[in-house]
């Protein structure tokens, strides 16, 4: 199996996209929100910007941080990073390039906090770069959409069919701050992208759907096992 169409095309096999269980992942109410703002110490009337992940170099943090840093006070925004950050120099950078109060640090979290994470934010961008990004899906672009929490992200090939049917938003590099101001200063467009979010997510992304996908190649390969290292599989 393979997560996307671009890797099937390099390496054939089955796409099984990263699944998430409907149920487990699920649009934060506005109490939900106030209650994880409260705590996790985020202010209520911030708009924050989300990085939910592996913090690295080449996935456009320094990037996110100067179009937060562009914003109007007005706004109150806030770059919220998640996933701890093994690269110091790029550490002082954020910090560097961010005053203190638009910018909040939390380092690893458990994996069943992730709808406590994902309600803090009014938005996540993940931007990709690199050869890796042309055959990658994050798992964390599954997760935003179960949480029908709108998202900006690089068009990437993988990437390219959730752009498309409006599932997510094309982050635009160049004018990435003006982006972000028209998007967190419109609460009812951002309401309507995490609607369509979540249409995407249930659409092709929510396990009964992929569990259906899987299972005849499953009993398929039940029923005639292959070989392991030579040895016949029983």
């Amino acid at each position: 199996t393979v997560a996307n169409r671009p890797l099937q095309q390099r390496y054939g096999g089955v796409v099984i996209p990263h699944a998430r269980d409907p149920d487990h992942l699920q649009p934060a109410t506005p109490l939900k929100k106030r209650y994880a703002r409260r705590r996790y110490g985020i202010p209520e009337q911030a708009k924050v910007v989300l990085f939910f992940g592996t913090p690295r170099r080449h996935k456009g943090l320094l990037q996110v941080a100067a179009a937060v840093a562009a914003l109007p006070e007005q706004l109150q925004p806030l770059f919220l990073v998640v996933g701890a950050i093994p690269d110091t120099p790029l550490k002082a950078e954020l910090r560097a390039c961010l005053p203190a109060k638009r910018l909040r640090l939390l380092g690893n979290q458990p994996f069943d906090r992730a709808p406590d994470i994902l309600a803090l934010a009014d938005l996540e961008v993940l931007l990709s770069g690199g050869e890796v990004a042309a055959f990658q899906s994050p798992a964390k672009l599954s997760d935003a959409l179960a949480m029908g929490l709108p998202v900006l992200v690089s068009e990437v090939a993988p990437l390219r069919e959730a752009i498309e049917r409006g599932w997510a938003v094309r982050a635009e590099p160049e004018r990435l701050a003006q982006q972000l101001q028209e998007w967190l200063g419109d609460a009812e467009a951002l309401a309507r992208q995490g609607g369509r979010a979540r249409e995407g997510f249930l659409e092709t992304l929510a396990l009964p759907v992929v569990a259906q996908q899987l299972k005849p190649h499953m009993a398929a390969a039940l029923a005639a096992p292959g070989l392991v290292d030579g040895q016949q599989l029983t």
